[in-house]
C-alpha cells in the first residue's frame, strides 16, 4: 500500500482520489446528478486541502505525533 501511496502523492491524495473516482462512477450509473457530482468534488477537494493545512500547520508547530 506504501508503493500506491508513494506513486499517488501520499495518503490524503490516494483516498481524495479513491473518493473522486467514486463519484465519477456514480455519475456514469446515474446514481448522482452533475450537480451532485460537483456538490461532492468540492466537498472532497475542501477536505483534502484542510487535512494538508492541518498537517503543515502541526508540522511546522512541532507538537505533531508524526
Amino acid at each position: 500500500m506504501k508503493k500506491l501511496y508513494d506513486l499517488l502523492g501520499g495518503r490524503k491524495a490516494t483516498f481524495g482520489i479513491l473518493l473522486f473516482v467514486i463519484a465519477l462512477i456514480m455519475v456514469f450509473t446515474d446514481n448522482l446528478s452533475g450537480a451532485d457530482w460537483l456538490e461532492y468534488t468540492k466537498w472532497v477537494f475542501g477536505a483534502f486541502v484542510i487535512g494538508n493545512g492541518l498537517s503543515y500547520m502541526c508540522k511546522n508547530k512541532g507538537d505533531c505525533k508524526n
